[in-house]
C-alpha cells in the first residue's frame, strides 16, 4: 500500500467505506499480478514459435510474416510519436477548442477520482491518435486536486503534451458569448454543432451552479445544453 492510498484510507469516515476501499485495492493488485503472469506466458510462447530460418537458399524466395522477411519497412514507435505530436501542435494553432472542466474534484470520492483520471487519460490518448485532433484545455485544474495530480503522471512533458492544463477558469480564457456548457443536467438539448463555439464538458451539477453564480443574476454567461446522439452539422473527424 502506497502512502497516498494509506492517506485516502485514513480519510474515510465509516468502517464500511474502509472495507470497500480495501477490497478495491485488493482487486486492483490481483489484476496487476494476473496481467504480469499473462505477459510472461505470451513472451514464452513467442520465443517458442520463433522461426528457425528467415531465408532459405533452396527456395530462392522471401517468407513474409512476423519475424521473417518483408517488403515493408517497420514504422517505429518514435516515428509515430513524432507524427502525433505534429498533429497536436497543428491543433493548438488551428484546431477546434474543447474545454474540460475539472472543478468537480472536491465532490468525488477517491474511487470516483481514479475512474475520472482513467477517463481523462483515454480522452487525451484518443484525441492524440485522431486524424484531426481537438485543442484540449483542462481548466480549473488546481494543483491541490488529487485527480489533477494523478492525471499529470499520464501526460508527457509539458513541452510535448500540447494540451493546456491550467488553474484558470475558462471564463477568464474564452469570450463568454462563445461558451457552451455541456451537462447531463441541462434542460435544452444540443441540436446543431456550432463550429465557432467553445464547448465545455462538465460532469457535476455543482460546477454548473458555481459558475452561474459568478455571473450574477440576469447575466447570460453561456448556453447550457445536453448532448444527444444525433447532432446536425457536427464536426467530422
Amino acid at each position: 500500500m502506497t502512502a497516498d492510498q494509506l492517506k485516502s484510507l485514513c480519510n474515510l469516515e465509516t468502517r464500511t467505506q474502509r472495507l470497500e476501499y480495501l477490497s478495491f485495492l485488493f482487486k486492483k493488485e490481483m489484476h496487476k499480478i494476473s496481467d504480469a503472469v499473462k505477459k510472461l506466458e505470451k513472451m514464452k510462447e513467442r520465443t517458442s514459435r520463433k522461426p528457425e530460418l528467415v531465408y532459405d537458399v533452396k527456395k530462392h524466395s522471401l517468407e513474409y510474416g512476423l519475424g521473417r522477411n518483408t517488403a515493408l519497412l517497420s514504422v517505429r514507435t518514435h516515428s509515430m510519436n513524432k507524427f502525433y505530436k505534429y498533429r497536436l501542435a497543428n491543433a493548438t494553432l488551428f484546431g477546434v477548442k474543447i474545454v474540460l472542466d475539472l472543478s468537480y474534484d472536491p465532490f468525488m470520492t477517491e474511487k470516483e477520482k481514479s475512474a475520472c483520471v482513467t477517463q481523462l487519460a483515454l480522452i487525451y490518448s484518443a484525441n492524440r491518435k485522431n486524424r484531426d485532433p481537438y485543442d484540449l484545455h483542462f481548466c480549473n485544474a488546481l494543483s491541490s486536486y488529487t485527480s489533477v495530480q494523478k492525471f499529470r503522471t499520464f501526460l508527457p512533458k509539458s513541452s510535448e503534451s500540447f494540451v493546456t492544463l491550467t488553474e484558470k477558469s475558462y471564463l477568464d480564457i474564452f469570450p463568454k458569448e462563445k461558451l457552451v456548457y455541456l451537462s447531463p443536467h441541462a434542460k435544452e438539448t444540443l441540436q446543431e454543432y456550432d463550429h465557432n463555439a467553445v464547448y465545455v464538458i462538465g460532469i457535476e451539477f455543482f460546477c454548473l451552479l458555481s459558475v452561474m453564480a459568478k455571473g450574477g443574476r440576469g447575466t447570460k454567461i453561456y448556453r447550457c445544453l445536453k448532448v444527444t446522439r444525433n447532432i446536425e452539422g457536427k464536426y467530422q473527424n
